[in-house]
This record gives C-alpha cells, sequence and structure tokens, in this order.
C-alpha cells in the first residue's frame, strides 16, 4: 500500500478491508475459471478468457507473462555463463 501513496505503517484496520478485497477478489477470478475449465485443469487461458472484456487487466496479465517468459530466458542465459566460467 505504501507503493501507492499510503503511509508507512498503515492503519490496520486498513489493511485488513484490503486483505479482504483482495482475497475476495482472487477467490472469485479462481471460481470462475474453474467454471470456465470445467472437468479439466484451471489454466492460464481461462484466466485470460474471463478477462477478455476488461482490456486493462487482460494487458498486465500478458505483460506479466510476457516478462515471465523474459527472465527465464535471461536466467537460463546466466546460469549457462556461470557454469562455463
Amino acid at each position: 500500500m505504501y507503493g501507492f501513496g499510503d503511509e508507512p505503517d498503515p492503519a490496520p484496520d486498513t489493511v485488513n478491508v484490503m486483505e479482504e478485497l483482495v482475497n475476495d477478489y482472487i477467490t472469485e477470478m479462481c471460481l470462475k475459471a474453474s467454471k470456465v475449465a470445467k472437468d479439466r485443469k484451471v489454466t492460464v487461458e481461462d484466466f485470460k478468457f474471463i478477462l477478455r472484456n476488461d482490456s486493462k487487466k487482460l494487458a498486465r496479465v500478458e505483460e506479466l507473462l510476457f516478462m515471465e517468459k523474459d527472465i527465464k530466458t535471461a536466467r537460463k542465459t546466466f546460469d549457462v555463463n556461470e557454469i562455463e566460467n
């Protein structure tokens, strides 16, 4: 919360409210994804399908997935270089 302009030590009740909101949102998204997935395992594509009408959230998901892939590639390159030396 501090990163978004709040003070370094937010009020405990504010933290509790934020935690409850985040937990509710994550639970709701997981339930929706499981409905989309039906009898199979939930995948990233299920979450992307749920967010298809919310362009900002979908774009953020795509950005984070790209960054994750980019970081994995960089780590592999780093690990290979470390082994060679």
